[in-house]
């Protein structure tokens, strides 16, 4: 089903497949766990059973339509630059729809990526952090390819945009040499422009909206992120710092 990919140099040239699983994220952090992995393996399955999202919600996904994967790096970025592995993961993620001829792509904060403002990916970054290093990190990423029915939810696929089939074992291979990229540019010391060709496709960016907190709805717009990656608001009473389990867009 899946091949070891030929653009790339490092990521996926260990592949782990496996028919079905729970969640590739917790595959890899098992092997990780126990010491059987190398840096730069990818684990992709057709269907996982118990898909994670971003502070516990749940992935959900067509079996076999689907692109599910999860990339293991070791030492990938310093503990006070974890959310870098999300604007990586994000761009290369908006990188890839951008070679499928798609437009409109935005990313929302922290870790999905919008076409048309529906939702076509979603990334769960998990790091292993001892002291001011991360010693490994699971990027998991789902991307809708051919699926063409979203029931209740508000989110769309490569196929729904382009009006045609895609090869899975193509586009694996064309997001890893996407997400490798990227990391090149970040381990080359290029951090700030990426940050700034993130932040250029933030949605909502320096747009009036309404906001969900703990405390009640907050009218705001959205500046930017701080240094460790949470997201800044500006208000009427000035700007405040949230957190991705502190507010959600309404």
């Amino acid at each position: 089903m899946y091949t070891v990919p030929r653009k790339t140099r490092r990521l996926g040239k260990n592949l782990i497949f496996r028919p079905e699983v729970a969640s590739t994220n917790s595959l890899a952090s098992t092997f990780a766990k126990s010491g059987e992995i190398s840096d730069g393996t990818v684990v992709v399955t057709l269907h996982q059973s118990a898909g994670r999202g971003q502070a516990g919600s749940t992935w959900h996904t067509e079996p076999g339509r689907n692109l599910t994967m999860s990339v293991y790096l070791e030492k990938p970025v310093n503990a006070a630059d974890a959310f870098m592995l999300n604007i990586v993961s994000t761009l290369a993620v908006a990188d890839l729809c951008k070679s499928c001829g798609l437009n409109d792509i935005r990313v929302k904060w922290p870790n999905d990526v919008l076409v048309d403002c529906r939702k076509i990916s979603g990334i769960l970054c998990e790091n292993s952090i001892q002291g001011e290093t991360i010693r490994w990190s699971v990027v998991g990423i789902g991307l809708n390819i051919n699926q063409t029915r979203f029931d209740g939810f508000n989110a769309t696929s490569l196929s729904l945009q382009t009006e045609r089939e895609f090869d899975l074992n193509a586009i694996l291979e064309e997001l890893l040499f996407c997400f490798e990229s990227r990391l090149d540019q970040l381990r080359d010391g290029f951090r700030n422009q990426l940050r700034t060709t993130w932040t250029s496709l933030l949605y909502l960016h320096r747009t009036q909206h309404i906001f969900n907190t703990p405390a009640g709805p907050l009218k705001g717009m959205i500046t930017g992120i701080d240094e460790v990656g949470r997201l800044i608001v500006e208000t009427a009473t000035g700007p405040r710092i949230f957190g991705p389990k502190e507010i959600s867009f309404l």
